[in-house]
């Protein structure tokens, strides 16, 4: 008989690990945990950690079995994880995954890129040689050693050129053959299982979870964790929340109403839906990572491209964007308010290329329609916030979006790059790094 392995993912509280238990106690067999916050011992009560009851049920790997002041990364759990499933395969057909984490799942379904470790010395040199000869030398090696790399990523941006060179000159391989993006072949079949619910159920579950939460005593275990606060296992949601209320910064109740933060993805102007799909999964994954709750809302283009018809050669900025932005922010201020929301924000305008007093406008705008919904309009730019996208994109290795995302950025974007001797964009390569 083959293997299987039954992937089941969705998002937080919605069943996924009454479903796990049901499968396994079914195929007799056992659960591996993906969800990358459930892998620390001292982390209990703010990550659910299944029950002892559900534990001693049915056996479980990966669940509690590092300390928070472990080095550990989506690269070892694959192959921690294969090593597993390898061991668990020779006596049992069927192996069930459980967790929150797209990323750490997807590992092990899918397989990670490779990057080889890089002497520290061979940046330093790179660096130095950036100083002393300039972008153009360096450029014109990258351009020698790695033709792909030199015409698809920001070679102007030292970090990119440094990072594509080291590999390059560490590895004696073109950067580019790193970034394949290949699936993997696994010895085992693959069947992925969506938990999906009506948004209002899952919403409604979460604020449960969270507040079962505080009643189980999740402001005690975070005050035993505030000496470790500075580790990154611990800057997740539910703990750093509650680390400001023990500093005495935030109140109790604030700091509950933070854990219950969730991202509304609502962006039918990204066309095309390629690219749509690209950006809704960096979101996604990084949600997953820090725990915050992700709402994938309807992805309607048509009925975006009806709110635009005879807009379509307005200029970047223009009346085109405002109706761009009242759509999105009616629909999200709506959201709010079905779901009893009391402040919904933006970070459209961490972009330079946006302008705050029209996003600000249409954010206020939608507010005013529905009762008890308030528009922050902080100023994402301020105190090192689009330093802070810049660093947080470049560690997470996010996907580079080179334009604002309708069909009409792109159109115009493009004829300013044919009109200034630069390639068009291609869709769907670009990664910061």
């Amino acid at each position: 008989m083959s293997k299987t392995l039954i992937s089941i993912v969705g998002p937080t509280g919605i069943g996924k690990t009454a479903l796990s238990l049901k499968l396994a106690e079914h195929f007799k067999t056992e659960i591996i945990s993906s969800d990358s916050r459930q892998f620390f011992k001292e982390m209990t009560i703010g990550t659910a950690v299944p029950s002892s009851e559900e534990l001693s049920s049915v056996r479980h790997h990966f669940i509690q079995h590092i300390s928070i002041n472990d080095t550990y990364n989506v690269g070892r759990f694959e192959k921690e994880a294969i090593v597993k499933l390898e061991e668990l395969f020779k006596t049992k057909d069927v192996i069930i995954m459980v967790g929150g984490s797209g990323l750490y799942s997807n590992a092990v379904v899918n397989g990670i890129d490779d990057f080889p470790d890089i002497p520290k010395t061979i940046r330093e040199e790179l660096n130095l040689r950036l100083k002393t000869e300039g972008f153009k030398v360096l450029q014109s090696q990258l351009k020698a050693l790695d033709t792909i790399s030199f015409n698809t990523i920001a070679i102007d941006n030292p970090q990119r050129l440094i990072r594509a060179l080291e590999i390059c000159i560490g590895t004696g391989k073109p950067y580019s053959s790193f970034l394949s993006k290949n699936r993997v072949t696994r010895p085992f079949k693959t069947i992925s299982i969506g938990v999906k619910a009506e948004r209002e159920i899952i919403y409604e579950r979460i604020n449960r979870r969270v507040d079962i939460m505080v009643e189980s005593g999740l402001v005690t275990e975070a005050k035993s964790l505030l000496p470790h606060k500075h580790l990154n296992a611990l800057n997740t949601v539910g703990y750093k929340e509650l680390f400001k209320y023990l500093e005495g910064k935030w109140t109790l109740e604030f700091a509950i109403s933070e854990i219950k933060t969730t991202v509304f993805f609502y962006n039918p102007n990204i066309h095309p839906q390629e690219e749509y799909e690209i950006r809704k999964d960096e979101n996604k994954r990084f949600c997953d990572k820090l725990g915050f709750n992700f709402i994938d809302a309807d992805y309607d283009k048509d009925n975006w491209f009806e709110r635009i018809k005879g807009l379509e050669d307005e200029p970047e900025r223009g009346a085109r964007c405002t109706q761009c932005f009242d759509m999105r922010f009616e629909r999200s201020a709506l959201f709010a308010q079905e779901n009893n929301f009391k402040v919904y924000a933006t970070t459209l305008g961490i972009s330079r290329w946006k302008d705050m007093n029209q996003i600000n406008d249409s954010g206020h705008k939608a507010a005013d329609r529905y009762k008890d919904v308030q528009y922050w309009d902080f100023n994402w730019r301020k105190k090192g916030g689009a330093a802070r996208m810049i660093e947080i994109s470049k560690r997470e290795e996010f996907y580079q979006q080179e334009y604002c995302g309708c069909v009409y950025s792109l159109r115009d974007t493009n004829k300013w790059r044919q009109a200034n001797n630069k390639d068009r964009i291609i869709r769907g390569i670009k990664f910061y790094n």
